[in-house]
């Protein structure tokens, strides 16, 4: 088994309240990481996810609410985030919605929000990580994305383009 030591570094994780952010937060903390849960709805579970890192392991996690696809809001989580930790030296872009809808009956507004979270989203965050990371050294952005970056779906060709584009 290969073994990581994270110890002292801290990761901005989007969409960390659950699922597949949930489970690479848990997985950086054990690392030794700090974490920055990020949430955009539910505050319960992301309060949880904290509560398991900083049990579990014992590194300090806050939450940091922000729904990415406002890029003022991106940018008050990134300040708070750096306030709390220093720096970032890990941001994983894991947030996506994503809907079935034939494009004939895809409605521009659901268009529109998959991008905006899924893409847009994306780029707000890296746009505002890059320069942190670039004043401290240095530092990794993961960007999570989808096999329908490939191979699409029916009913989403919405999210399979946002996965593309990533």
């Amino acid at each position: 088994m290969i073994t990581i030591d994270f110890t002292g570094r801290t990761a901005l994780v989007t969409g960390a309240g659950r699922g597949i952010g949930r489970a690479i937060a848990l997985k950086l903390a054990g690392a030794g990481c700090n974490v920055a849960v990020n949430y955009c709805s539910d505050s319960d579970s992301a309060a949880k996810v904290r509560d398991e890192i900083e049990t579990l392991f014992g590194k300090k996690a806050i939450l940091v609410r922000a729904d990415i696809r406002n890029y003022d809001e991106v940018k008050n989580m990134v300040q708070k985030t750096v306030e709390e930790f220093g720096t970032i030296d890990f941001l994983i872009n894991n947030s996506g919605v994503t809907s079935v809808t034939g494009v004939e009956n895809l409605v521009p507004e659901e268009w529109k929000r998959v991008l905006d979270v899924n893409l847009t989203g994306t780029f707000y965050c890296c746009r505002e990580c890059i320069p942190v990371m670039k004043k401290n050294g240095g530092g990794r952005i993961v960007n999570i994305s989808s096999a329908a970056a490939l191979t699409g779906r029916g009913g989403g060709a919405h999210y399979a383009a946002t996965k593309g584009g990533m």
